[in-house]
């Protein structure tokens, strides 16, 4: 059963999206890998499934094999239900 902040994440980069760390706003430090051993390939999309609690604004950190990474701050996780990275430290909130 979907909750309130789970979202679809798709992958419009060029780059395959190997570490998905999602974090409610605020805190200090990244949660669990949400792909676990997964990569997700450009064009690609996945659904994570995320709960923190009452809090509603969410942090994203995405993360290639080489270890480049993305960070966005700040969405709020109960009114999207969909968030498109597109690379370049782009991306798009529905």
């Amino acid at each position: 059963m979907a909750g309130p902040q789970d979202f679809v994440l798709v992958n419009n980069s060029s780059s395959f999206i190997c570490y998905v760390y999602v974090s409610a706003q605020g805190t200090s430090d990244w949660e669990e890998d949400v792909l676990d051993d997964d990569c997700l390939a450009p064009g690609d999309s996945v659904r994570i499934n995320f709960n923190a609690g009452r809090q509603a604004m969410g942090d994203l950190r995405v993360e290639d094999l080489d270890g480049n990474y993305e960070e966005y701050y700040g969405f709020n996780l109960n009114r999207l239900s969909r968030i498109t990275i597109k690379g370049g430290g782009q991306a798009s909130y529905q």
